[in-house]
């Protein structure tokens, strides 16, 4: 299994969507993520992060949490 970091941005709202895959339970990626989630907040960004798992078991669920968003 590959692991990757997808990242989605809607630039009108402001939006950055992350889809992490399970190496980011990983304390260098923790750190990583954190400081690219602090620097985006500070550009006036909302990051939200979903699981690659969660979209595999809930897509209509994280589609949900995304229009709230917008």
């Amino acid at each position: 299994m590959i692991n990757t970091l997808l990242i989605f941005v809607v630039f009108k709202n402001k939006i950055v969507i992350e889809l992490d895959g399970s190496h980011h339970n990983e304390e260098v990626n923790i750190v990583k993520d954190q400081e690219r989630q602090k620097y985006l907040e500070n550009k006036g960004y909302k990051v939200v992060r979903f699981w690659n798992n969660e979209i595999d078991q809930n897509l209509e669920g994280v589609i949900e949490k995304i229009l709230l968003f917008l």
